[in-house]
């Protein structure tokens, strides 16, 4: 059990650490699916730096602080037994707190609160399946039941959609095509659950969320090779 437990823990972390070395792997616009952790590509995604408005200083600091952990990173080794893994999780648990508090250390308070409305556009339809967001919404188990089963329905078909779009392998016309449907598909959603809340629940929700950030800045498309 205890290695069960470290290797699903060490696979998260692991996957945190490699959004830093490669900024939007695995993202996907729009939220949901995929996601990296945005704080992450903080270090290293320039759209990222220049919505937030980072200075040159706050650049610097962020890329010294990724050469450090990519190099602590990189010493962790695979395999061993039990004392080998609870070695490697624990560094790994450090490195993450490292960056934690690197960021609350480094970001303005409107830089923190930017990047959080961030996430919240990043995870769509998911962020009102989070507790706190719920709470903070004051959502009722009606609501949070509505936006349960719009998210579900919605989620499965964005993957029917993606399923189809991409046999045969990957295509960058049908790529951006399909980003485009996700999104609207995501944007209808996410109206839909806005009329199940009240005047007062979407003011705060338009808040946490902030003003529009174009996720796709953050995964530019693999040009086909030319002929």
């Amino acid at each position: 059990m205890r290695n069960l437990l470290a290797a699903v823990v060490a696979i998260g972390l692991a996957g945190s650490a490699q959004a830093q070395r490669q900024p939007g792997g695995g993202f996907q616009p729009g939220g949901g699916f995929g996601q990296t952790n945005l704080k992450a590509m903080l270090i290293s995604s320039k759209p990222l730096q220049e919505e937030l408005k980072l200075s040159e200083e706050q650049i610097k600091t962020l890329k010294e602080f990724n050469e450090k952990q990519t190099e602590a990173m990189s010493k962790l080794g695979f395999g061993g037994g039990d004392d080998a893994q609870v070695e490697r999780l624990t560094t790994q648990l450090k490195l993450l707190q490292e960056r934690i508090a690197l960021m609350k250390k480094t970001l303005t308070p409107e830089q923190a609160k930017r990047i959080s409305q961030l996430e919240f556009q990043q995870q769509g339809l998911s962020a009102l399946n989070n507790e706190k967001v719920a709470e903070e919404l004051k959502l009722s188990d009606e609501q949070k039941e509505k936006i349960k089963a719009t998210n579900d329905e919605l989620q499965k078909e964005i993957r029917e959609a993606q399923r189809g779009a991409f046999t045969g392998g990957f295509d960058a016309e049908k790529a951006a095509e399909m980003q485009k449907k996700t999104k609207a598909m995501r944007e209808e959603g996410m109206e839909k659950i806005e009329k199940t809340l009240t005047a007062e629940q979407r003011s705060s929700w338009k808040e946490m969320v902030g003003v529009s950030f174009d996720m796709s800045k953050l995964t530019p498309m693999r040009r086909a090779p030319k002929e």
